[in-house]
């Protein structure tokens, strides 16, 4: 079903859901109670987790009165809603659930515990996020909910409005019920995402294949345009290989090309992706990634490689690997076709200064014909 066949059947459901000053007390458990039914009929069909981002945040402020709402899931994106279209609001919460994101290094937790409840006894104060710009000492009413299920912790989601409209205790646990249907919705969407990249592995490697690296990066890059999250690709290439099939055959080099796939996938982060780009290539998109960071990352693989003594039936087996990394934010990345091209580009600068290195690509200077193609994009 697509989007707007979704949203077309809410609107209807929900057509008599916006708020009234004056609305009885049991006809607004009602209306909400019926909203809540919809959204998680919505929910428990395979939608993409965009279009349920983007459902709930449409109807959620026609069922409960909210300034500013906030989703963050982890190892994917971060969602904003503000009202009157508030940006300033909408950008400093983004920035804000983001860097909790980034803050952790794999794993399916956000930083700290996880998940941080306010107000859940209660009316909880804290600096509003649009008086930060303008130091003003008013308060909002704010309620932060885990996306959790069962022990898993997939993200959060964050609601918030003035302190002169304190959210009541049934509001709250409105939002705890919608809370928890979006996590097993989130939870549902993922095994179906894990489930279709099981018949797109590597059949050596276990790892993605190249069908899927590409899918992913599709999905990154889409992400990276609409909401600015930070993306890079890294494509490392193992030097001299030939020389390995030369000396162990066929079966000793893809031995080898096994131990370097388990290499790569211990250093990096749980929430990384690791693919066999082809042959000796591999290739790893790391989301919520600058390249200062991303560099790192490279480091980190291709010294692991070139000091680890790969242990093989024909005995032992030392070997280097070059990598080129590009970030999705160059301004010249307005396909994925583009942000692989700029990766081996990287790469193959790195073999020709000497191999055994790291090479970040370096864009063109931007022009005006470049800067138009990426805001159709």
């Amino acid at each position: 079903m697509g989007e707007e066949r979704v949203n077309r059947e809410l609107d209807d459901s929900l057509a008599c859901a916006n708020p009234m000053v004056d609305e009885d007390p049991m006809r607004k458990s009602g209306r909400r109670l019926g909203g809540l039914m919809s959204l998680m009929r919505m929910f428990a069909r395979s939608l993409d987790d965009e279009t349920m981002v983007g459902v709930l945040l449409k109807e959620l402020p026609l069922l409960i009165e909210v300034d500013l709402i906030g989703i963050a899931a982890y190892g994917s994106k971060v969602w904003t809603w503000s009202k009157d279209e508030d940006y300033w609001r909408a950008h400093v919460l983004r920035s804000r659930l983001s860097d909790r994101v980034r803050q952790e290094d794999g794993g399916s937790r956000l930083s700290g515990s996880g998940s941080r409840m306010i107000g859940r006894c209660g009316l909880s104060l804290v600096p509003p996020l649009a008086d930060l710009k303008k130091g003003e000492e008013t308060f909002v009413s704010a309620y932060e909910a885990g996306l959790t299920v069962g022990e898993e912790k997939i993200g959060l989601l964050y609601v918030e409005r003035s302190a002169d409209r304190p959210f009541a205790e049934q509001e709250l646990e409105f939002v705890r019920t919608v809370t928890d249907a979006l996590a097993l919705a989130f939870v549902k969407k993922g095994a179906i995402r894990q489930i279709e990249e099981i018949e797109t592995k590597d059949p050596l490697t276990g790892l993605l294949d190249r069908r899927a690296l590409e899918t992913v990066l599709h999905r990154q890059l889409k992400a990276g345009l609409r909401y600015g999250i930070p993306t890079c690709l890294l494509v490392l290439d193992l030097d001299y290989f030939k020389v390995v099939n030369e000396r162990l055959g066929h079966a000793g080099g893809d031995g080898l090309l096994k131990e370097v796939a388990s290499l790569v996938e211990e250093t990096v982060r749980k929430v990384d992706r690791v693919a066999r780009y082809g042959g000796e290539a591999f290739a790893v998109v790391s989301p919520h990634t600058d390249l200062q960071r991303a560099r790192t990352l490279a480091e980190r693989i291709r010294d692991k490689i070139e000091r680890r003594a790969f242990i093989m039936k024909e005995g032992h087996v030392r070997i280097t690997a070059s990598v080129g990394v590009a970030s999705m934010g160059s301004p010249a990345m307005e396909s994925v076709g583009r942000w692989i091209a700029a990766a081996d580009s990287a790469l193959d600068q790195a073999k020709s200064r000497g191999r055994n290195r790291v090479v970040v690509y370096e864009p063109s200077p931007f022009v005006p014909a470049q800067a138009a193609l990426c805001l159709a994009a």
